[in-house]
């Protein structure tokens, strides 16, 4: 979770991700899921 005392805007990993790469949530947990299968 994160909250931005600035603006107000706050919500979960996904949707912080999405909001820093300027995507919308759909995109963003598609590229979670690819990140999780890739391997180490």
């Amino acid at each position: 979770m994160f909250k931005d005392h600035g603006t107000g805007e706050g919500g979960d990993a996904i949707s912080f991700y999405a909001m820093a790469r300027g995507i919308e949530n759909r995109e963003a947990v598609k590229e979670f899921v690819a990140m999780a299968s890739q391997s180490i």
